[in-house]
């Protein structure tokens, strides 16, 4: 008798354990392991442009080797070696760029100014001519996300592109950057220009103010992942045109 109610005691108690087990993985789903991105390529109807990435004992980027279809195009190399300064060599020529205590561009190589808000997202983009910044890029942030940008004409005033940005619930892991404002898409590789959005995009609209009529375009995005929940291909689809962007990982 002791030892059928030994029995049972055992029987409920592996119940509860296994009851409690998976309501943790309900509440807790598992999140995938950010890996350091290792290639990124753009698929164009010529061509593709493809960057690999190696990375230093701080996991920033220190090397990048550009492909264009499989041939080597250029080489940039990251120094960060003075405080507070980036210069990265690209095939000889050297681009300076200033960067805060948190390891962020304030000034691009270019002059162009950015500004970011206390959790380190990019809030705004100004670019330098005629001896002063003039507005030209600014993000609405909401809950870790880039809800909005504002694209602003020479006089930093008026908007001339507005997008809208729509999430997903997964989680965007790996830090791939879907809002990219600066000038290259590698160069946001490595967070040198903050935090990226927490979510995956679904899909974005834009439009044009200045433009009569005021039509409202939609870009919609769909995504392959590799068997550890990583996203491996983008396709950004709109009107008239899809764009295939992939990606793969170090580890």
């Amino acid at each position: 008798m002791k030892k059928q109610f030994y029995l049972l005691a055992l029987a409920a108690l592996v119940a509860i354990s296994v009851s409690s087990c998976n309501d943790d993985d309900d509440n807790n789903p598992v999140v995938p392991k950010a890996s350091l991105i290792k290639t990124t390529s753009v698929v164009y109807t010529d061509g593709t442009d493809l960057y690999e990435f190696s990375y230093d004992a701080d996991e920033r980027v220190d090397t990048i080797m550009n492909y264009w279809n499989d041939v080597i195009d250029k080489t940039l190399y990251y120094d960060f070696s003075v405080a507070n300064q980036l210069t990265i060599d690209r095939n000889g020529d050297l681009y300076v760029y200033e960067l805060d205590d948190q390891g962020r561009v304030v000034i691009d190589a270019d002059g162009s100014k950015y500004e970011y808000d206390a959790d380190g997202y990019l809030l705004k983009m100004s670019e330098y001519w005629d001896n002063a910044f003039h507005l030209k890029y600014e993000m609405v942030i909401t809950d870790g996300n880039v809800m909005k940008i504002t694209t602003y004409d020479d006089d930093g005033v008026t908007a001339k592109k507005i997008k809208e940005f729509f999430y997903t619930s997964g989680l965007n892991v790996n830090n791939i950057d879907q809002v990219i404002v600066v000038d290259s898409p590698w160069k946001t590789i490595g967070g040198l220009y903050g935090k990226v959005s927490k979510n995956l995009v679904d899909h974005l609209d834009y439009w044009y103010p200045l433009e009569d009529p005021n039509t409202k375009f939609t870009t919609t995005i769909t995504y392959e992942f590799d068997d550890k929940d990583r996203v491996t291909t983008i396709y950004r689809t709109g009107a008239d045109f899809v764009e295939t962007f992939t990606y793969t990982y170090w580890q």
